[in-house]
C-alpha cells in the first residue's frame, strides 16, 4: 500500500510542469448581456474576464457596442477618441498608466490594462473613472447593467427609428447560413477509460475496468448520437439516438417539422402526468427551438456524464444539483415553476478534471401569444424501459392573441387525456388543466403574477384518485394548495428569498400538515451563499451551502441537519494550477453512521489527452484506487483529424471559408482564390481564428440546437479594398457535423467628393446616385457642407449623377472608371 501511495504521489507531481501564458485569462471568459438601466440590449455576447477579484473587459469590443469613438495603436500602446460629441476628447496612455479627458489628467493602476494574443482587456473599474458609465456586473444572471449619465449613441438611433417604425428592435442578428445536411458526413469522437482497484473492510479485492465510449455525426440527414458505457463485460448503459431538428421547422421536407426523434429520446412531461422517462421509437414536434410553448413549467434535461454534476439556478435562486450516475448518465430537472414576467435559468456544470462549462435559457412569459390559431403539436411512440407500449400527443393554438387552448393524452399502462386552457388577464397569468383517465380526474389550477416585484405562483390541484408519476402511484394526491414566492429583499443588493408552501392530502392518509421550503440565497461576485429551511411530512430538514469560486477553483461547503442535529457534511475543493493540472479533495461524513468518506482526484490536460488518478478511502478501511484516462477527436474530410483532452460527442464544428469572389455570386468557385490571414471570430465563447493558406478557420466544441455568430476582420490583409459585404454570419450547428460557412470578400473602393452651390442655401437637399450601364446601382446623401463619401462602390465604368430640384441647373453627371483592384477616388467640379 505504502509503495502505491508513493506512486500515486509521483503522479501528481509530475502532472504540474507545463505551462501555458494565456490559458488563465481564456479558462476565465464569460459571455455576459449587456444592456441599460432601461432594458436596451446593447450586446448578447460580450466577453468578460473574471481574474483576481476584477472584472475585465475586451477594450475595442465594448467601445464599438457603445458607441464611443476609438482610434488604439497596440504597438505605442495608447487609445484615443472622443466621448459621444467631439468635445469630449480622451486619450489613454497605458505605458505610463494614465489618461487624459477634458485636460484633466488621472492615474490607473498598470494592472488594469492586459495584453493578450489576441485581445486588449481593461478593468472594468478604470473605464468606469473614463467614461459617463456605471458597472453592475451580475455574476449569476451573466449581465452587465450600464448606468449611463448620457445618452449611447446605439440608444440614440434607436430612439430615432422608434418615430420611423412602431415596433422597437434592440437585436440584431447576422444572415443565416444553410448548413446542407449530408448522407454520411463528419465524426465526433470521445472515450473515457477508468480502471479501478478496491479493497474492502472485509480484505476482499476487486479490480474493474470502466470505459464509455460516445461518437456523433451525420448518417443518412440524421444527427446520429452513439453512447455506451459498461464495467469489464457489463454494459451499464447506452444510448443510440438519430434526430432531425430544423428552426426553420425543415426537418423533413414542407411538412412543417421541426423535431424528429427516432430510437431512444426523453418522453415529453405532460401536466399533472410527468414524463422525461427513456422510450425507444418516435417522436415527432413542429414547437419551436427558439421559444417555450408552455407557460406554466418547464422541463430541463440533457446529457451528465458520471462524475459531473449540475447546478441549476432560477432568476439567481439555487433551485437544485444532479449527479451523473453510471447508469442514467442524464439530467432531468421536470416541472420547474415559471415566474411571471422574465424568467433566467443558468446551468453550472462542474467536471471531474477541473472542467466549468455554463448553460443559459431566458423563458418570458408573455410573448406565447404572437401566432394566432398555428397548432402546435408533439406526438411519440414506441416502448418505454419496461417495454411496455407507450405514446403520447400534444397540441395547443392560441386565439385572438389573448387564450391558449391545449389537448393531450398518453398510453403507458393506461390511457389517459387531458384538456387545458390559459390566459392573461391584467398582468396576471391564469391557466386551468385536467386530466381523465377512465372515470377518474385531476384538475389543476393555477395563477402567476409579479406584485410589488415579487414573483408569485399559487396552484390548487383536485384528484379523485388518479394514479400518475407526478400525483402519486401508491398513495396518489387527494388535494394540495401551493404558494410559491420569490422575493428579492431591496436593503441588500443580490439578497432574495425563495418561499415554497404546499398543504395536500394524500388517499388513506392523515393530513400530512403544511409542508415549507424556505431558501433565502445571497450571490455577490463569485460568492453564493444559502441557507434552506424545509419542513415535508412534519420533518424537518435543513440546509446551509456556501460556494467561493475564483479563476476555475472552487471551495464548497454544505451542512444539513434535521430535529436530532447534523445529518451530514460535505466539504469539497477544486485546484487548477497554470500547468492544466486539477486537484479535488472531496469529504462527506454521516453522523449517524459516524462515517468518514474521502475522495481525491487529479488530472492533467495534455494538448491530446486527459490523464489522472484518484485514491477513495473511508473510517470503514474500505480504499479504491483508479487510474483515469480521457480524450476526443473530431474528423473533417479536408483539415483531417484534430485530437483534444476532452469528449466532442455532444459538439458540433463549424469551418469558416474565407475566398475572393471574383464574379460576386457567393460562392467558391474552382477559378476563385482562398484568402490567408483573415481573422474570424466566434461571438459566443470569443474565439478567434485566423484562415490558413487554404482560406480555413476550424471551430470545435459548438452548441448543437442553438444559433453561433461569426465574425470576420480583414484589418491583417494588405489589400485595403477587399471587404466583406457582410459582418458576420449566423449558422445552427449540428452534433458532430461539421458545418461550412463561405464568406466571399469583393473588391470595392471608395468615392468622395463636394458640391457647391451659387447661393448659400442647404447642400443636403442634393441628392446622388450611381449609374452603371444604366442601372442605378447605389444612392449616397450630401452633407450641409457639401462633402460626400460613397463606401463600397463597384469596379468598372460608372456615371455619378447629382440631382438639384431647386437649382436652375438641376441634373449633373461625372464619368469615372473605378480599377478591378480598387481605389478611392475624388470628384470635384459639381457646382450647382
Amino acid at each position: 500500500m505504502e509503495k502505491i501511495g508513493v506512486f500515486f504521489l509521483i503522479l501528481t507531481i509530475v502532472f504540474g510542469k507545463v505551462s501555458f501564458a494565456n490559458d488563465q485569462w481564456y479558462d476565465n471568459e464569460r459571455i455576459m448581456l449587456v444592456k441599460t438601466e432601461k432594458g436596451f440590449v446593447l450586446s448578447d455576447a460580450l466577453i468578460s474576464y473574471h481574474m483576481n477579484n476584477r472584472w475585465y473587459v475586451p477594450l475595442i469590443d465594448f467601445f464599438d457596442i457603445t458607441g464611443i469613438e476609438i482610434k488604439f495603436s497596440k504597438e505605442k500602446k495608447y487609445a484615443e477618441g472622443f466621448i459621444i460629441d467631439e468635445r469630449d476628447h480622451y486619450r489613454i496612455d497605458f505605458q505610463e498608466c494614465h489618461l487624459t479627458f477634458k485636460n484633466e489628467i488621472k492615474s490607473f493602476p498598470c494592472e488594469s490594462y492586459v495584453e493578450l494574443i489576441d485581445e486588449v482587456l481593461v478593468d472594468s473599474a478604470m473605464l468606469e473613472k473614463l467614461l459617463p458609465i456605471k458597472f453592475k456586473i451580475d455574476s449569476l444572471s451573466s449581465s452587465i447593467i450600464l448606468k449611463t449619465f448620457r445618452t449611447l449613441p446605439p440608444v440614440a438611433r434607436n430612439m430615432r427609428e422608434d418615430k420611423k417604425v412602431s415596433s422597437k428592435k434592440t437585436e440584431q442578428h447576422f444572415n443565416e447560413q444553410p448548413v446542407k445536411r449530408d448522407l454520411i458526413d463528419g465524426l465526433n469522437f470521445g472515450q473515457d477509460l477508468k480502471y479501478s482497484f478496491k479493497r474492502s473492510s472485509a480484505n476482499k479485492k476487486t479490480s474493474d475496468l470502466t470505459h464509455q465510449s460516445s461518437i456523433s455525426g451525420e448518417i443518412l440527414t440524421f444527427e446520429t448520437l452513439g453512447n455506451y458505457r459498461g464495467t469489464n463485460n457489463k454494459r451499464d448503459s447506452w444510448w443510440l439516438s438519430f434526430e432531425k431538428n430544423d428552426h426553420n421547422a425543415k426537418a423533413i421536407g414542407n411538412l412543417g417539422l421541426s423535431e424528429v426523434k427516432i430510437h431512444h429520446f426523453n418522453s415529453p412531461s405532460l401536466s399533472l402526468f410527468g414524463g422525461g422517462q427513456k422510450i425507444t421509437g418516435l417522436y415527432l414536434s413542429n414547437q419551436s427551438l427558439e421559444e417555450s410553448t408552455h407557460f406554466t413549467k418547464k422541463d430541463f434535461s440533457g446529457p451528465l456524464d458520471s462524475g459531473w454534476e449540475v447546478e441549476l439556478y432560477h432568476n439567481d435562486v439555487f433551485l437544485g444539483r444532479q449527479i451523473g450516475s453510471q447508469s442514467e448518465q442524464r439530467y432531468l430537472f421536470s416541472n420547474v415553476d415559471l415566474y411571471y414576467g422574465v424568467n433566467r435559468f443558468r446551468f453550472v456544470f462542474y467536471g471531474p478534471k477541473g472542467e466549468v462549462r455554463y448553460k443559459e435559457d431566458t423563458l418570458s412569459i408573455g410573448q406565447e401569444f404572437s401566432k394566432r390559431g398555428k397548432v402546435i403539436y408533439s406526438t411519440s411512440m414506441g416502448k418505454d424501459k419496461d417495454h411496455n407500449d407507450y405514446y403520447s400527443f400534444e397540441a395547443t393554438t392560441n386565439i385572438l392573441d389573448r387564450f391558449k387552448l391545449e389537448a393531450f393524452g398518453v398510453h403507458s399502462n393506461e390511457y389517459y387525456q387531458g384538456i387545458g386552457i390559459g390566459t392573461f388577464f391584467s398582468g396576471m397569468v391564469i391557466d386551468y388543466r385536467t386530466l381523465f383517465q377512465k372515470e377518474k380526474r385531476a384538475m389543476e389550477l393555477s395563477s402567476k403574477f409579479n406584485l410589488f416585484g415579487i414573483n408569485t405562483n399559487i396552484t390548487y390541484i383536485n384528484n379523485s384518485n388518479l394514479k400518475t408519476s407526478l400525483l402519486g402511484e401508491k398513495n396518489p394526491l387527494d388535494y394540495s394548495y401551493r404558494l410559491t414566492t420569490l422575493i428579492p429583499l431591496r436593503f441588500i443588493r443580490n439578497l432574495q428569498l425563495y418561499s415554497d408552501m404546499k398543504k395536500e392530502m394524500k388517499v388513506n392518509q392523515s393530513s400530512d400538515g403544511l409542508s415549507q421550503l424556505h431558501r433565502l440565497s445571497y450571490s455577490v461576485g463569485q460568492f453564493y451563499l444559502s441557507g434552506t429551511f424545509n419542513i415535508e411530512q412534519e420533518k424537518f430538514l435543513n440546509e446551509y451551502f456556501v460556494r467561493y469560486s475564483w479563476n476555475r477553483n472552487y471551495i464548497r461547503l454544505k451542512n444539513r441537519f434535521d430535529e436530532q442535529g447534523l445529518v451530514d457534511s460535505e466539504l469539497g475543493l477544486r485546484f487548477v494550477n497554470e500547468d492544466k493540472s486539477n486537484y479535488s479533495l472531496n469529504s462527506i461524513y454521516q453522523y449517524d453512521k459516524k462515517l468518514l468518506a474521502l475522495n481525491y482526484r487529479s488530472d492533467k490536460r495534455f494538448d491530446h489527452f486527459s490523464l489522472g488518478h484518484e485514491f477513495e478511502v473511508n473510517s470503514d478501511k474500505d480504499i479504491s484506487l483508479g487510474l483515469n484516462l480521457s480524450y476526443g477527436l473530431t474528423y473533417d474530410d479536408q483539415i483531417g483529424t484534430k485530437f483534444f483532452d476532452r469528449s466532442t460527442s455532444e459538439y458540433g464544428n463549424i469551418k469558416a471559408l474565407v475566398f475572393h469572389d471574383l464574379n460576386n455570386n457567393g460562392k467558391m468557385d474552382n477559378s476563385e482564390t482562398p484568402v490567408e490571414g483573415v481573422e474570424v471570430r466566434k461571438l459566443a465563447g470569443n474565439e478567434t481564428r485566423v484562415s490558413d493558406k487554404y482560406g480555413r478557420s476550424f471551430f470545435t466544441f459548438i452548441q448543437p440546437k442553438r444559433p453561433t455568430d461569426l465574425r470576420v476582420s480583414l484589418k491583417n490583409v494588405e489589400n485595403i479594398y477587399l471587404k466583406s459585404l457582410e459582418q458576420g454570419k449566423r449558422v445552427w450547428a449540428r452534433a458532430g457535423k461539421t458545418a461550412v460557412v463561405y464568406f466571399p470578400l469583393v473588391v470595392r473602393g471608395d468615392l468622395e467628393g463636394e458640391v457647391s452651390r451659387s447661393d448659400s442655401n442647404n447642400l443636403s437637399m442634393v441628392k446622388g446616385s450611381i449609374v452603371k450601364e444604366g442601372i442605378e446601382i447605389s444612392t449616397f446623401k450630401i452633407e450641409n457642407d457639401g462633402y460626400f463619401f460613397v463606401p463600397n462602390v463597384v469596379p468598372g465604368d460608372l456615371t455619378v449623377k447629382f440631382q438639384c430640384d431647386e437649382c436652375p441647373k438641376r441634373f449633373i453627371e461625372k464619368k469615372i472608371s473605378m480599377p478591378k483592384e480598387g481605389d478611392s477616388l475624388f470628384i470635384e467640379g459639381v457646382h450647382f
